[in-house]
């Protein structure tokens, strides 16, 4: 019967062969469609756990005036523009209740520790020479110039200074008040440049100290309100019967500690979520030795931390050591970078002390890469220490020392890849308009947007497989079964059971079937493969990534599925042929009901 029904294939040539094709090309659709759809869904979840989507928060300025700065070399004033941001908005406005966030949103602060037992430069390193010094004029003058001073008493400072003289100019100031040989004066001052200095004779003119800061206080509440305080806000001071009676000399006493605390302290990060510092986000800062923060460190506050790897080096410390860190206040005006050399005594004139002290475990070393240009603010500071902020066990409520607005360089959040437009419509409903959110994903959304539109022809390919399957084996079962009835019936006649009717008239169409499934997969699949090598020519699969991972060697290409799957090539392929199984069954069932001497009896229908 089989025989039978293949013989009638090669009476039918052009019929059989048109069918062949058509189940070919079936199948070929189905195939392509089903491993596009399956190289996009494994690629987009590689592609998820690669991919980090965080933002940056910044608060913008109402208004921006033009200040004048007195520059006395060049006896006129410097003009810059300095933004006024008005009241500082809360983080809080960011807690919307239809968002999902990763990790944040957090307005990030550094503690000043103190580490008096570690070496903080290299001998060869140098820095800003800072000093907080008590001098006398060697004649009344008026210090718009470079005026020479007798050293009386060195209080503090970056470096030891032995030089019985300096030369000071209040270089900033318009109009500097008279000063008088006799008295002495307490001031903050940091060297530098002479007026009008020659390169090429660097020593023909006495270097010139300039004010420098000096005895203030940022203390504030936990809601950034500025506690009242009694800092003479000025850079130098005479020491007089009044310069007693307000106490100055206890509060300039505790800014000399300060200073000098200052050069053996380091800025010490809390933070939530190592991705949402800038430099590991983007590479520029990774894990050397060790391992990076886990999910474990930040939900359970354990005691570790990361140092830097010149920080290590220098003290000899490695994975595994600890080391003591006391924070003493905290700063949430900006990043550590960005405020480095921002001292601050409380509101009283006092020295803070730390709030919290605790033994860190040093579970990575970290390094950065080397930059020609600075980006102030997102750089890390010198030396700088990252901990989980949960690792933190007292609050700092009491010992802030600096407090501002919203800043990208402090304030960020992590939400899920692919989620910016939905995050943007439910920001929007709330109204706010003096925050401005600055989105990176590592070109993510395109990437999605690139797999999307890749999908989207999976789908078609599929869609359109399936309609010709359905046209295709509904003709071809008319042609080659329904139209049959005649066939059936004079083979019921001659003594053919009705098992062996439908072997006969069903192995031919089956068999096509078959060959048309086996080549169309077989096509589908390799095809699949030159259909991804194209999408990783047009950079829709090889994209350079950051994992989140912080370590070495996170810049990489995803490594992504570019072949089709056997077993989807097989479902695919399988699932036309049982629907030809299926269809051609429905229709032969449909032959064996008729009686065979009514069929005999009507006109042949071939």
């Amino acid at each position: 019967m089989i025989k039978n029904s293949i013989r009638q294939l090669f009476r039918t040539k052009v019929k059989t062969l048109l069918f062949l094709v058509l189940v070919t090309l079936c199948a070929l659709l189905l195939c392509i469609g089903c491993n596009l759809n399956y190289l996009c869904r494994e690629n987009l979840k590689r592609f998820e756990a690669a991919f980090v989507t965080m933002a940056t928060v910044e608060q913008k300025p109402l208004s921006v005036t033009p200040q004048g700065i007195w520059d006395a070399e060049l006896q006129d004033y410097r003009y810059r523009n300095v933004p006024e941001y008005g009241e500082t908005t809360s983080l809080s406005v960011l807690d919307m209740e239809n968002v999902e966030y990763i990790s944040g949103p957090e307005k990030r602060p550094y503690y000043m520790a103190y580490l008096p037992e570690y070496k903080m430069l290299d001998d060869d390193e140098g820095m800003s020479n800072s000093i907080v010094v008590i001098a006398t004029p060697v004649e009344d003058c008026i210090p718009d110039h470079a005026v020479e001073m007798k050293v009386v008493e060195v209080i503090d400072g970056a470096y030891t200074y032995n030089t019985p003289n300096l030369y000071f100019c209040d270089h900033y100031n318009k109009n500097p008040e008279m000063m008088y040989a006799g008295t002495n004066y307490i001031m903050s001052v940091l060297n530098t440049s002479p007026h009008n200095w020659d390169p090429e004779k660097p020593f023909e003119k006495p270097f010139e100290w300039i004010p420098n800061g000096g005895p203030s206080s940022g203390q504030t509440y936990a809601d950034g309100t500025p506690i009242e305080n009694r800092m003479p806000n000025i850079s130098v001071e005479a020491i007089d019967d009044e310069f007693y009676e307000k106490g100055h000399d206890k509060i300039w006493e505790a800014y000399g500690e300060e200073v000098h605390m200052y050069y053996g302290s380091a800025p010490v990060t809390a933070t939530d979520d190592l991705n949402l510092v800038m430099p590991f986000y983007k590479g520029n800062a990774y894990i050397e030795v060790g391992r990076a923060f886990e999910e474990e460190d930040y939900e359970n506050g354990n005691q570790v931390c990361l140092l830097s790897y010149a920080f290590a080096r220098r003290n000899n410390i490695k994975v595994g050591d600890t080391i003591n860190l006391g924070l003493r206040y905290a700063n949430y005006a900006s990043s550590a970078s960005y405020s480095w050399g921002y001292l601050s005594l409380t509101a009283e004139g006092e020295v803070f002390q730390p709030f919290y002290e605790s033994d860190y475990t040093v579970v990575g070393i970290y390094a950065t890469l080397p930059s020609d240009t600075q980006d102030w603010g997102y750089d890390l500071a010198y030396n700088e220490i990252f901990i989980p902020k949960n690792s933190i066990k007292n609050s700092d409520e009491n010992n802030i020392g600096g407090f501002g607005r919203l800043s990208p360089y402090n304030t960020a959040f992590r939400i899920p890849n692919g989620s910016i437009d939905e995050f943007m419509k439910e920001w929007e409903k709330q109204g706010v308009d003096n925050l401005e959110l600055h989105f990176y994903d590592k070109g993510y959304t395109k990437l999605e947007a690139g797999l999307a539109q890749t999908e989207r022809m999976a789908f078609i390919m599929v869609a359109a497989g399936i309609i010709m399957a359905i046209l295709v084996m509904v003709f071809f079962n008319h042609l080659m079964i329904t139209k049959q009835k005649r066939r059936t019936a004079i083979e019921r006649s001659l003594g053919a059971s009705k098992a062996e009717c439908a072997k006969s008239i069903m192995s031919g169409i089956l068999l096509i079937a078959a060959l048309g499934c086996i080549a169309g997969s077989i096509a589908g699949w390799v095809l699949t493969g030159r259909f991804a090598d194209a999408m990783n020519e047009e950079h829709i699969f090889n994209t350079m990534f950051s994992a989140g991972t912080v370590y070495a060697d996170s810049e990489e290409d995803v490594e992504t599925i570019t072949e089709g799957n056997l077993t989807v090539t097989l479902a695919a392929g399988t699932s036309l042929f049982i629907f030809a199984l299926v269809l051609s069954g429905i229709s032969t069932i449909g032959n064996l009901k008729e009686e065979p001497l009514k069929l005999l009896s009507t006109r042949a229908e071939e």
